[in-house]
């Protein structure tokens, strides 16, 4: 299984506090990755603002590992927990 580097790591982390969304921190770092790995990574972005509504320092690789490994019930399970513990930070903040 392939790991996310910690350069990719670092690159999408600051992008996603740049920018707010990890589509968009591709976005912003699209240039500083390595070709071989831009479409997976773009993928990944996507994927994490769609079913996870975002990610940090210490749950991407895990999230990596999620993505992976769609049909695995470990994972599915621990998305469906994160997603809907941001949903409810992300309400809160909004009062």
């Amino acid at each position: 299984m392939k790991h996310l580097s910690e350069r990719n790591k670092t690159l999408l982390l600051k992008g996603q506090n740049m920018t707010g969304s990890m589509k968009e921190a591709y976005i912003w770092v699209e240039e500083d990755l390595y070709v071989d790995e831009a479409l997976d990574m773009l993928e990944f972005c996507e994927w994490v603002d769609k079913e996870v509504g975002g990610c940090g320092r210490f749950n991407i690789d895990q999230l990596y590992h999620c993505f992976q490994t769609p049909d695995d019930p470990k994972s599915q399970s621990y998305v469906r927990g994160l997603k809907k513990l941001i949903a409810g930070i992300k309400a809160h903040d909004a009062t």
